[in-house]
């Protein structure tokens, strides 16, 4: 058993990409932080693994890609109806398609090279305020971090360590699977195929491969006892889009699969923990870019971080300025992208005939749907 103590200035609890990315950039300027991951790097993650060109910059200057170049350029957008009915357009301003597995380790690298300490294999039990408003977190295998500062990046679950966020009950909860397989598939295409319940894309992404990812209610997985070839052979081939897709693919790595989330709106804080990444809000991957938001979330909270340190602001102000990013942005993007996500997965095939019918008079509707995934450079 690992018993130990530490004290930092801000302890994250989450590894993924905004819990991440926010250690990095705190420890570029000098904070010191610690991550705690209750699992290990490289690791596989289910995500849709394209993320749009308004994080290039961010990117490129953080050291996370050296060039545009150096994965998959997808300016193509395909959706499929149910009905197999397909409508394309032009993607601005486009992406990259990088897998979590290389994306993650790559800023787990350089967090680590920036002097963060990386807890892995590891869970947070408990946290606690102390009579001296510090943070006093205890983990699964007997260690104590002391922190001036918890922010909560574990993740879209909910869990008991941060009281009562889950969305609404009435609100259905979603599974998500993804592989990685070989396809004849053009390089620069993103498509979103619906079938009954849910959705799949798929999309290149490094070293030749494609990513084809898929999230659906977990009532209809249920009906299968859980068995996802039988639901994916029952279900997904419904549309004969998926259906051709899961005849031609070869399979590479997966399934990896991934239960129990909800799409929605959370909160940027309480009891003076802070939220970052899907732990504050998650967006729906149909019209909602995701990978994106959470580099978005930690680029916007290490400033206010930073200047609280330097004694700049207090921490009322400090909670004060990102509630108002959450309420003001992060908000309005997620309910934007919930209204045309249940829009898109209505069921009745008299609405589904209506979009797709819509689709083709009106060509320019495809892509003001597109416009919805993306946000403006950060």
């Amino acid at each position: 058993m690992r018993e130990k103590s530490f004290h930092t200035h801000v302890a994250i609890i989450g590894g993924g990409l905004a819990g991440l990315s926010l250690a990095y950039l705190l420890a570029k300027d000098g904070i010191p932080v610690m991550v705690i991951e209750k699992e290990d790097y490289p690791r596989h993650k289910v995500c849709g693994e394209f993320i749009s060109r308004e994080s290039m910059d961010f990117m490129l200057r953080s050291g996370m890609v050296k060039t545009e170049d150096d994965f998959p350029l997808i300016n193509r957008f395909e959706l499929v109806f149910s009905n197999g009915n397909k409508h394309s357009c032009d993607l601005d301003p486009g992406g990259i398609g990088i897998s979590r597995f290389t994306l993650d380790h790559k800023i787990y690298q350089l967090a680590s090279k920036a002097g963060v300490i990386i807890i892995e294999n590891d869970k947070a039990n408990t946290i606690s305020k102390q009579g001296n408003g510090d943070f006093l977190i205890n983990l699964k295998s007997g260690t104590q971090i002391n922190s001036k500062v918890a922010v909560a990046a574990a993740g879209r679950q909910s869990t008991s360590l941060y009281k009562d966020t889950k969305p609404k009950a009435d609100k259905l909860s979603w599974f998500g699977v993804k592989y990685h397989i070989e396809l004849p598939m053009d390089v620069d295409l993103i498509r979103i195929m619906m079938f009954e319940g849910g959705y799949a894309g798929v999309s290149a992404v490094e070293n030749g491969r494609y990513c084809f990812c898929y999230l659906a209610k977990t009532d209809h997985l249920k009906k299968f006892k859980g068995d996802i070839t039988q639901f994916e052979n029952v279900m997904l081939r419904k549309n004969p889009e998926i259906n051709k897709l899961l005849n031609q693919r070869t399979i590479i790595e997966g399934p990896f699969t991934t239960s129990g989330f909800h799409f929605g709106y959370k909160q940027m804080e309480q009891d003076d923990i802070l939220f970052c990444g899907d732990a504050g809000g998650f967006i729906p991957p149909l019209t909602g870019n995701g990978m994106s938001l959470a580099f978005r979330n930690a680029v916007n909270l290490h400033p206010l971080l930073l200047k609280y340190f330097r004694g700049e602001i207090n921490w009322e102000k400090l909670k004060s300025d990102y509630k108002r990013y959450g309420e003001s942005y992060l908000k309005k993007r997620i309910t934007s992208g919930e209204f045309l996500q249940n829009l898109a997965l209505d069921p009745g095939i008299y609405i589904q005939t209506i979009l797709s019918g819509s689709m083709t008079l009106f060509p320019f509707l495809l892509k003001k749907l597109s416009n919805k995934a993306t946000g403006k450079p950060f």
